[in-house]
Parts: C-alpha cells; sequence; structure tokens
C-alpha cells in the first residue's frame, strides 16, 4: 500500500524517533511509504509563505484579535492545508498517518477520500492546561486546542495510542469507539553496547526538559546524595529555569546537554542508574516516555515514581524502583538499593531482555501492521 505519514516535529526526542521507527518498519513491511515533515517544509520555503508569528505581531494591533496564540494556529493550520492538499493529491495514497491531532485537523478539512490513522502520543490541551510554569493561561486556547483534538479523535478513521491509560481516557471522555484504537506502546532498539556495573554510581536523566518530567525532583535527588555521580542531557523550554536552578544552588551536576540519537544510547551505556521521574496528572497518566525503554534497553535500572502505566512496566519486569512520589528522598533511597551489585546486575539484565522480548520496536507496532493487512483486504 501507498502510505503518506506526515508528522511535524524536529530533533530527535521522543515524538521523533517514534516516528522514525514507523517509517522503518512499514519500509520493512514493503508498503510504499512516502514521508512529509511540515514543519521542514515550512523551513526551507519560509521566505515564499507567510510566517505565523510574524503575522501576529505585526497584525496584533491592527485586527481585532482576541487571542494571538489562537490566531498563530489558525494561520498555521491554513498554510498547512494549503500545503498539504496539492501534495495529497499528487500522491494519491491509499493511507494517511497523521503524527498529531493538528494534523489530522488539516487532513480532514481537506476531503481527502482515503483511510486516516491518527498517531496520539499526548493530549495537547492538557499539556498546555495542567503546565504550572505558564502563569497566564488563556481559555479560548484551551478550548481551540480541545476543540481541535476532539473533531481529530472523532473523525480519523483510526487512532494509534501510546497507552492503555491513553485508550480509556480518549474511549471515555471523548466517546470515542475503542474498536477503532490500537495501542503501540513507546519501545526501543536492542542496543549491542551495555552498562556495566560499577561502584562510582553515574546517575542520567536524559529526555525532554518539560513541565511534565518534573526534572525539578532529580535536581532534589543530586543535592540529597553526595555519593553519586550526576549527569542531566536532552533540551527543551524548562532548560533556563534548570540551569538557573543548577548554578543558584550549586547543585553538583553535570549538563550534556542535547545529543543525538546514536550518542545519548552510547552515554546511556556508560550510567548505572537512568531516572525518569514525573508529574501527578492526565499529562502522564496517559503518556508513554520512550526514555524508560532506552535505559531499559542500555541496561540500566530505571528510577520511577508509581504514576503512569511505565511504571507497571518496571515493577512487572524488576527492572528498576519504582518510588511512591517523585521526590529528592524517595529517589535517594532506590539509588542506595541500586549501589548493590547482585541487585544493580538483577535488574540491569531484566531491562535488556524485557526490550529483547517484548519492548522493542518492531514487536510493539505488529498491531499497526494487522490493522494496514485489514484495510488492503477491503
Amino acid at each position: 500500500m501507498k502510505i503518506f505519514l506526515i508528522y511535524d516535529s524536529k530533533g530527535n526526542l521522543g515524538d521523533n524517533i517514534r516516528i522514525t521507527r514507523i517509517i522503518r518498519f512499514l519500509q520493512k513491511n514493503r508498503h510504499d511509504v512516502i514521508h512529509f515533515n511540515l514543519n521542514e517544509h515550512y523551513k526551507k520555503n519560509k521566505m515564499s509563505v507567510f510566517k505565523p508569528r510574524l503575522i501576529a505581531e505585526t497584525l496584533k494591533n491592527l485586527i481585532n484579535i482576541s487571542d494571538k496564540k489562537v490566531f498563530v494556529n489558525k494561520i498555521y493550520q491554513s498554510y498547512g492545508r494549503t500545503m498539504l492538499s496539492n501534495t495529497i493529491k499528487n500522491e494519491n495514497p491509499d493511507i494517511i498517518i497523521c503524527e498529531s491531532p493538528k494534523l489530522a485537523a488539516m487532513c480532514l478539512k481537506i476531503n481527502i477520500g482515503c483511510k486516516i490513522i491518527l498517531d496520539v502520543h499526548g493530549v495537547g490541551f492538557l499539556e498546555y492546561k495542567e503546565n504550572k510554569f505558564i502563569r497566564k493561561k488563556s481559555e479560548k486556547y484551551i478550548r481551540y486546542l480541545d476543540d481541535i483534538e476532539r473533531t481529530a479523535f472523532k473523525d480519523s478513521d483510526y487512532l494509534m495510542v501510546v497507552s492503555n491509560n491513553m485508550k480509556k481516557y480518549i474511549t471515555e471522555n471523548f466517546k470515542i469507539d475503542p474498536k477503532k484504537i490500537i495501542v503501540v506502546s513507546n519501545g526501543a532498539d536492542i542496543q549491542e553496547k551495555t552498562a556495566k556495573y560499577s561502584d562510582d554510581i553515574k546517575v542520567v536523566y536524559g529526555g525532554i526538559f518539560a513541565f511534565w518530567e518534573d526534572i525539578d525532583s532529580y535536581l532534589d535527588l543530586a543535592k540529597e546524595n553526595n555519593n553519586a555521580k550526576f549527569f542531566l542531557m536532552g533540551g527543551g523550554p524548562m532548560e533556563k529555569h534548570l540551569l538557573k536552578r543548577i548554578e543558584k544552588e550549586d547543585i553538583a551536576i553535570e549538563f550534556i546537554g542535547y545529543l543525538k540519537k546514536d550518542k545519548s544510547l552510547s552515554k546511556f551505556a556508560e550510567m548505572q542508574i537512568g531516572i525518569a521521574p514525573s508529574t501527578n496528572n492526565l499529562t502522564r497518566y496517559v503518556a508513554c516516555p520512550i526514555k524508560v525503554f532506552d535505559y531499559m534497553a542500555c541496561g540500566l535500572p530505571v528510577i520511577t515514581p508509581d504514576y503512569g502505566e511505565w511504571a507497571k512496566i518496571v515493577k512487572k519486569y524488576d527492572c528498576g524502583i519504582v518510588t511512591k512520589s517523585s521526590n529528592g528522598k524517595e529517589f535517594n533511597c532506590a539509588v542506595k538499593k541500586l549501589k548493590n551489585k547482585d541487585v544493580w546486575n538483577k535488574k540491569s539484565k531484566n531491562a535488556i531482555e524485557t526490550i529483547k522480548k517484548h519492548y522493542n520496536w518492531d514487536a510493539l507496532l505488529k498491531p499497526l501492521g494487522k490493522l494496514l493487512n485489514e484495510l488492503e483486504k477491503k
């Protein structure tokens, strides 16, 4: 089948990793895959197209704009529909896979005449609404995001979600038929280079710096523990806040910054423990952080709070230590337990085996392969 995959992300953090693994899986199964990054297309053509942010800033005082964020998004939606309409008509795909509700909403307005599969790995209005670092939240923007996602969930032919919790949430809150939802958890690639035990314990957080990750509790751990070495790897909107706090409080933590995928996995394999802190809210209840599985693939026992579906995986397969909550003191107790060589070796081995047997991408993407086979027969 000819499959057109549309995405709007950049870098190699969670969303883009998932997209690239889906593309690889589809190609491996001999589908004709055309992938279109709207974000990249916009950047390459930015001299010849309207710039949403520039329009918002320029016209804000000239026309009656009640909410700039809504206005910027509507302009980008209009731009996206124009670009996608021409491309989709030229490619004439059998199936379209959209990486976000916003992209699905664009395709639904085009009236393309083929099946749409929406990949849901987050709920945008929840992420915005629950972000405590946004002081003044726009109710109009929350309603806008809710409307976009509600329409995309309802009118897409199928939804592919990252967790059973996400499936339950969408089914109950948006009244979506569970039969049109498949669960494809995040996972990891099997790694050749894996971690080794060392008395010189190295602890790492590697991933996006976003509010829902509660990286502040990881910094609290670094303040609690004087015996281990701590590393902070990644990037994102919370970077300035975190670096400012590290400097102000003189926290003994080495900032590595953003690394490409292969280098980040290689760096994980030099560590002994992977930390996956988290806020306790709906944003995380439905989530499935890729970092947890990357840690496991590299043989790192995982320390994480008992908030999301991923914590159940860590518990079930004995791949680390699950704490009651996301705070430095509890994390510190977990680090001390993992200093025991026998405990560490057991959990490290379990983590690697869990990826090999259950949470590698080829195994996890089988429900998508099954769905596509069924659609091809119709």
